[in-house]
């Protein structure tokens, strides 16, 4: 019986293992034109899209707008990315809310919030850069 045991949680591990790992080790992607920072464009939770969102590969991603104008020609793709660049933000506000009332209500110490700001200012700062990427994409296709 004990055999078995082992075989499986072997398996599990190995399987475990094999499963795509947390967005915020790349940080946000370029999906198309939209700026995806779930894990495999599921579904994922505040705080791992506010790790996506602070990561400098989101940044290195938005940081060359000309290169990327031939994906945006029609201007729904420019409103489709600034609407992916928006619901990311919202999701990045939301767990901000949420440490704030954790700090509030003394679930989190003050210096765990300090640590945790950190992330919060890297993750306005790819905020930013996704502003400039669309105002960029803006100025250099306006008819």
């Amino acid at each position: 019986m004990r055999f078995h045991q082992h075989v499986w949680l072997l398996l599990l591990a190995v399987c475990l293992s094999a499963l795509p790992k947390g967005a915020h080790a790349q940080g946000c992607v370029l999906d198309g034109i939209e700026l995806d920072c779930s894990q495999q464009g599921q579904a994922g939770s505040d705080a791992a899209i506010t790790d996506a969102f602070a990561s400098a590969g989101t940044r290195a991603v938005l940081a060359n707008p000309l290169e990327e104008l031939g994906r945006f020609e029609r201007p729904i793709d420019r409103e489709t990315f600034r609407r992916s660049l928006e619901k990311n933000w919202e999701s990045v506000r939301r767990h901000e809310l949420a440490q704030r009332r954790k700090l509030k209500r003394r679930q989190m110490s003050a210096a765990e919030f300090e640590n945790w700001s950190s992330t919060y200012d890297d993750a306005l700062l790819s905020y930013q850069a996704g502003l400039d990427f669309y105002r960029a994409l803006i100025w250099q296709t306006r008819d």
